[in-house]
């Protein structure tokens, strides 16, 4: 009895240890596999500018300049609309470019405040992706699956740390790359690769985190922080 309940805390442990594995690895695959398509659509947004002035060269035919008179046209054409941002013309992108609240944007030249195009994501698929890649196409719901998302993929991040964890002087081995049979290769790219990249996709996941839970994450950080007041 006595060797029993000494190898019972052993026997916990190794239980727990299996099903941490069986949820990283079922988790994984299904909460993996959205996260990973979302990390796609980013992969391509990063050259969003540069893929929307191939599709519409139009864009790229102008100096970046700025009027007031043509901002505040735009501002007050605009608010009927529901106009949330405007960005100025600059060298990457010489022409004026407005959000609205319904997701759709305008882009209007930079001289005469003309409009040159209008874009949402039912007809772009660079919008579409864009829609995707925030909302999984499904507005406010659709963000906060993606915040579930995202805080179940962190969770996965450190689970993963956990089971990877070597012992004293283990490090190099468990960060080697096997070579066969197929099953053990997997498993040990996988794992290398899951703890050599850790840092940056804990980064990436905290900060998508963060642009989807915005208002909260700005509280934390100026509480921890602080931060003057934002100017009016």
């Amino acid at each position: 009895m006595a060797d029993a309940s000494l190898h019972a805390p052993g026997r916990l442990k190794r239980r727990a240890r299996s099903l941490l594995a069986w949820l990283h690895l079922w988790l994984g695959l299904v909460v993996g596999s959205v996260f990973a398509l979302v990390s796609l659509a980013g992969s391509v947004l990063v050259f969003h500018t540069e893929l929307l002035l191939a599709t519409h060269p139009r864009l790229a035919a102008f100096s970046p300049s700025a009027s007031g008179e043509v901002m505040g046209r735009l501002l007050a054409d605009g608010a009927p609309r529901g106009l949330t941002a405007l960005d100025l013309p600059r060298e990457g992108l010489p022409v004026w470019q407005a959000y609205y609240a319904d997701g759709s944007r305008a882009y209007f030249a930079p001289t005469d405040g003309e409009l040159l195009l209008a874009r949402s994501h039912d007809g772009d698929w660079l919008m579409w992706l864009h829609h995707w890649h925030v909302e999984l196409l499904g507005g406010t719901v659709g963000k906060e699956v993606l915040g579930i998302a995202g805080w179940i993929a962190f969770g996965l991040l450190l689970s993963g740390l956990y089971l990877w964890w070597p012992k004293a002087g283990k490090a190099l081995s468990q960060l080697r790359w096997h070579a066969g049979p197929p099953a053990r290769r997997w498993l040990s790219w996988h794992r290398s690769s899951g703890v050599l990249m850790l840092p940056l996709l804990g980064l990436a996941t905290l900060t998508g985190l963060g642009m989807v839970y915005s208002a909260g994450f700005r509280g934390v950080l100026v509480g921890t922080l602080g931060a003057n007041p934002p100017p009016v």
